[in-house]
């Protein structure tokens, strides 16, 4: 079975995998906030947590669909990326990387 590439959310913001391009590029052209993670800490550091909308497997890997990212800017783990299959995994590591970016904080 051929892996889908495109994804949107649904009215409860789960992904819904869609062949249809034009449906998808609606979507994003539509869409107000695809965050679902914005943490502005001390020292300008940002730690944001998006839907991408894409399979960023692209379809190479038999897993479920990489559709999240957390990014960090700023600070000594900037560029730091972490992406994650589900909405639950994407706002619990986007928590962890703001817990780890603390901890950072209070070590040095």
């Amino acid at each position: 079975m051929k892996k889908k590439l495109f994804y949107i959310l649904d009215e409860n913001d789960n992904p819904v995998a869609t062949e249809d391009y034009l449906k998808w590029s609606e979507f994003f052209s539509s869409i107000n906030n695809r965050s679902f993670g914005y943490t502005q800490l001390e020292g300008n550091v940002t730690v944001s947590t998006i839907f991408m909308g894409i399979d960023y497997s692209f379809g190479l890997v038999e897993k479920n669909p990489i559709l999240f990212e957390t990014m960090v800017f700023g600070g000594p783990l900037n560029g730091k990326i972490k992406r994650y299959s589900s909405k639950d995994d994407a706002i619990k590591g986007h928590a962890a990387i703001v817990e780890e970016i603390r901890n950072h904080e209070e070590e040095e």
